[in-house]
């Protein structure tokens, strides 16, 4: 392979075609000249920049047809969203990422969720106490034997939309509409948050309706978890 060079231009060179097709024509003869053998096979057609992820996961339960619901009779506190809804018992939606986050080399575990809620209501009509109708979605992560709720990433929504397109905070079946709303969770967790982390998984709160009979009911869609290892900014 002929060494790859280029003569520069010096003050009062006349630049025109001609003198940049000298200089160039010899860097082009150079690269011609390099042999199939001297590179590996898709040295050209790959991306080989660093990648910022060692390794990746997810996902996703429910769709537009498949909808699972909670409320707040079946549970109190923090429910595991999954597609079994609030009564069953699943963990199809939990992620396995078994990160080491004292390691080096790793920056940390950045998690991104989207859950989409269908409809929040209090399944009473003669309840009109707006604080019931909301619900909370948030990220936890099981590290040293233990769950742990991501504070920051608690994230609460309270509304109530009749058939007219009205604000009511008092629902019955056959009164309430579809609302259709977006919550998406980012979280970065790192070594200052903890050590390692094991697991990764949804939770979803509906506050108590009171001792009488109205409950808050949510129906989730399709809802999506992912996380992703991160490499660190420098290693050692």
């Amino acid at each position: 392979m002929a060494d790859v060079t280029y003569s520069s231009l010096t003050e009062g060179t006349v630049f025109d075609g001609d003198s940049l097709n000298t200089r160039l024509a010899g860097v082009k003869d150079a690269i011609n000249d390099v042999s199939e053998l001297g590179f590996a096979s898709g040295a050209f057609n790959e991306n080989h920049l660093p990648s910022f992820v060692i390794s990746s996961e997810q996902k996703s339960v429910g769709t537009g047809a498949s909808q699972h619901s909670y409320n707040s009779g079946q549970f109190t506190g923090w429910r595991e969203i999954s597609s079994g809804g609030g009564a069953a018992s699943f963990s199809d939606l939990r992620l396995s990422p078994l990160v080491d986050l004292t390691d080096p080399s790793i920056g940390g575990l950045f998690i991104m969720a989207d859950v989409y809620i269908n409809r929040i209501h209090l399944m009473d009509t003669s309840n009109s106490n707006a604080r019931h109708n909301a619900v909370g979605i948030a990220v936890s992560v099981y590290r040293s034997g233990s769950w742990a709720r991501l504070g920051w990433t608690e994230r609460f929504v309270a509304d109530g939309i009749n058939a007219t397109g009205a604000h009511s905070y008092s629902k019955n079946t056959s009164e309430y509409a579809s609302q259709s709303l977006r919550v998406p969770i980012r979280a970065l967790v790192t070594e200052s948050d903890f050590n390692s982390v094991d697991y990764v998984r949804l939770q979803l709160s509906l506050p108590k309706a009171g001792s009488g009979t109205p409950y808050t009911k949510a129906k989730l869609r399709r809802t999506t978890l992912s996380g992703m290892v991160l490499h660190s900014t420098s290693t050692s």
